[in-house]
């Protein structure tokens, strides 16, 4: 984990986290696309500092879709979660079992 922009760049979660989950929204959206962003980034943890150790962006569409996501290096708990939710379904993964894909439909049981 490079903290050092002089290493890993002008950002730290948004380039090394939230790059795999917007990734992974354009492929599975591919007619999906970006119209604006608004970003709101803090570092919590001194020593990464200029760069940021969690943030929030929130997304348009054109055709008004809306997103948001949330990157984060201090989050507390699941540390390696990834879900994208839609209006009809929804899907989420883990980095830690990269070859599962949970997928459910709005309003049906979910069956594990």
């Amino acid at each position: 984990m490079a903290v050092d922009p002089k290493k890993s760049g002008a950002s730290f979660v948004l380039g090394d986290l939230s790059t795999h989950t917007f990734y992974m929204s354009e492929l599975v959206c591919p007619q999906l696309k970006l119209k604006q962003l608004l970003c709101d980034r803090q570092s919590f943890v001194k020593s990464r500092a200029p760069l940021e150790d969690n943030a929030y962006v929130l997304m348009r569409y054109e055709g008004g879709a809306v997103g948001r996501m949330w990157a984060s290096a201090v989050n507390a708990g699941c540390m390696d979660g990834h879900r994208i939710i839609g209006s009809k379904a929804s899907i989420e993964w883990s980095d830690n079992q990269p070859n599962e894909l949970l997928y459910q439909v709005q309003g049906e049981r979910l069956e594990k």
